[in-house]
């Protein structure tokens, strides 16, 4: 019987050596000081040393740590922060001990590190306790991550240049755009035929149209720098929302639209914010509003709310144009895009618009969204933060973010003879000051 006890016993040991040999983990067996019991293969590999020289050795002697030449593993200054020697004394001492890390290792034949899992486990109580080091040799992974890390970095830096380029770029192309306005504008004043009047204004619309595309690009840069900066100023919101809707009656009357706004009676006249980003994304919604109106017309609503705790100013701009799917109203706010090609060759865009709005709106602390269905319009939503004021920093200026400023006013025309030149002067001088 006992022989037979003996013969299962070896062939469990033989079994469990030749698992323990395969294992494709590398596996290091210590003894209770720590020194090398055995190898498996892997382990082998690994360390770089052969199983009979590692036996008795301490760890960081066995894998030639470059701290441990001279005085020997454990023995070092650097000893006392190598998360390995740390986690070995550790479980030297301590009853049912575990832990996982991972470190980088420097062998004296390489320069660059092999990099580790290593795994600190300590056997149950017997004769012979063992601390068993688990290895996985991860320096292939390690690299890969580095190579795609300098990859990012190298595409974030292009993506950096890329919109530095667009901004210089913009501010360029608009500097010349607004001295063509400005002298369209300087000649609409003097006397003029029908004809050369008619061609004027389709120049002027052309060059807004120019302008608005080249503040599209400079915004799009700003916000992909994170360079994009809200200002906080106190300001007249029910000004700013006659001056939205005023601004656009022109062209809803042109297209024999109605545009109407709905202003909850609460409405606090003063907040606190950016007055100018505000206006941008009411311009914005409402302009694409009445793009895609033939019949019918555009809503904007504004009403208090509150988020949260928070309390809110809520925006609807609700038109009664063509519409879209619903599955195609989550392509509205990405760049460039816009819901199929026929409507960008139809209506026209540079498809940053939204994208935009959705930004700014969200920098403000706010949310949007949309719902839509086709051929029965679109209800673009979203609200930001209500800080309420009680007073004005400064009279809200007649400019606009994409549109000229002298869109939707009268052209005053000189009914006889050239305009004053000192006239003509002091009105170049104010446009150049918007």
């Amino acid at each position: 019987m006992e022989h037979m006890l003996q013969l299962a016993s070896a062939a469990e040991e033989k079994y469990l050596r030749a698992i323990f040999s395969a294992a494709t983990v590398g596996l290091c067996i210590l003894d209770e000081t720590g020194g090398i019991a055995e190898l498996n293969d892997s382990a082998e590999k690994i360390l770089e040393i052969p199983n009979e020289t590692a036996i008795g050795m301490q760890f960081g002697d066995a894998f030639h740590c470059e701290n441990s030449l001279m005085a020997g593993c454990g023995h070092s200054k650097a000893c006392t922060v190598c998360p390995v020697r740390k986690n070995i004394e550790q479980a030297a001492v301590t009853e049912k001990y575990s832990n996982q890390f991972t470190v980088a290792l420097h062998r004296r034949e390489e320069q660059k590190p092999c990099w580790l899992d290593i795994f600190v486990a300590k056997t149950e109580p017997g004769e012979k306790r063992r601390i068993v080091l688990s290895l996985v040799d991860i320096s292939d992974r390690k690299q890969r991550e580095k190579e795609l890390e300098e990859a990012r970095r190298e595409a974030e830096a292009l993506s950096a240049a890329k919109g530095l380029f667009l901004a210089n770029m913009s501010h360029e192309i608009r500097t010349p755009i607004n001295g063509m306005l400005g002298m369209i504008d300087l000649t609409l004043r003097s006397r003029l035929t029908e004809d050369q009047r008619e061609n004027l204004e389709s120049a002027r619309q052309c060059a807004d149209y120019l302008l608005g595309i080249v503040n599209d690009i400079l915004d799009f840069s700003k916000l992909e720098r994170k360079a994009m900066q809200l200002e906080e100023n106190r300001y007249d919101l029910l000004k700013l929302l006659q001056t939205v809707i005023f601004v656009h009656s022109r062209t809803a009357q042109g297209k024999g639209l109605y545009l109407k706004d709905w202003l909850s009676s609460d409405l606090p006249q003063y907040i606190r914010g950016d007055s100018l980003r505000l206006r941008q994304i009411l311009h914005n919604l409402i302009s694409n509003a009445l793009k895609f109106t033939q019949e019918g017309g555009v809503m904007l609503q504004v009403q208090r709310g509150v988020r949260g705790e928070i309390p809110s100013l809520e925006f609807v701009v609700e038109d009664t144009g063509i519409g879209m799917k619903p599955e195609d109203t989550k392509k509205l706010f990405k760049p460039f895009s816009q819901v199929d090609g026929s409507t960008t060759r139809r209506f026209g865009g540079t498809g940053l618009g939204l994208m935009i709005v959705k930004e700014l709106v969200e920098n403000m602390g706010g949310e949007v969204s949309v719902t839509s269905k086709m051929g029965m319009g679109s209800k673009f939503l979203f609200w930001i933060p209500c800080r309420e004021e009680y007073g004005a920093d400064e009279e809200l200026r007649e400019q606009t973010v994409y549109i000229n400023p002298l869109q939707g006013r009268p052209v005053k025309h000189v009914p006889e003879g050239d305009a004053d030149i000192a006239d003509l002067l002091q009105y170049f001088n104010d446009k150049l000051k918007e």
